[in-house]
């Protein structure tokens, strides 16, 4: 027992330093998105793949097709692209949804940290089973399952919205995604087994705080 205590104390204060640079990190890009420069009013950016399939070692020249609005995209085969708005009257709905879902992902990881926070903050004070812990794996569960699907919702739509405002010269891009993607779905059921097994080891406390 007092071999544990350490690693899980160690995990803890791990957690708790990686929330604060975590909410740091959230609050820096919110307020990045949201006051991006003097000229810009907002902005909002995914990851892409560009057709046809060949690496290239400059970025793609982009051809704006409005002055209010600037469109770049990054270097490689998988690129990061962003668009730039200077009036909030030019961002349409598809931006303010891609908007929406990067900032939902931000906000759900900064849960989920959050939840395993607490489970291990229980852990440290030896209340491994209780009914606490069980929503919170839940809700971590549901992060790990919830994140892939809004980020693939996010990269079929953003493609469109791109090619609103800018034009490729003998390129075209698509919604990028790899089959990491749905590994979510796989960890969601193992995370919702292990509540389960706690589910289980409360019931055992139960009965055993009732013999006694």
């Amino acid at each position: 027992m007092k071999t544990r205590r350490p690693l899980i104390s160690g995990l803890y204060w791990l957690f708790v330093i990686g929330f604060i640079i975590q909410i740091t990190a959230v609050g820096w890009y919110f307020y990045g998105v949201l006051v991006p420069n003097s000229k810009d009013v907002l902005y909002v950016h995914s990851d892409v793949r560009i057709f046809p399939d060949s690496s290239y070692t400059y970025s793609i020249p982009v051809v704006n097709k409005d002055l209010n609005i600037e469109a770049k995209i990054g270097q490689k085969q998988f690129g990061r692209s962003i668009v730039f708005y200077r009036n909030y009257k030019d961002v349409n709905s598809k931006a303010w949804v891609v908007l929406f879902l990067n900032m939902s992902q931000y906000l759900i990881w900064l849960l989920f940290t959050w939840q395993l926070l607490k489970v291990f903050k229980s852990l440290k004070q030896s209340q491994i089973f209780e009914k606490g812990n069980i929503w919170r794996l839940r809700v971590v569960a549901f992060v790990v399952g919830i994140a892939p699907i809004l980020e693939l919702i996010r990269n079929i739509i953003y493609p469109s919205l791109f090619s609103e405002n800018a034009v490729l010269p003998n390129h075209r891009i698509a919604y990028y995604y790899d089959a990491s993607m749905f590994a979510g779905i796989f960890y969601m059921v193992i995370i919702l087994l292990v509540v389960e097994i706690f589910k289980f080891g409360i019931s055992l406390k139960v009965e055993q705080d009732l013999t006694i």
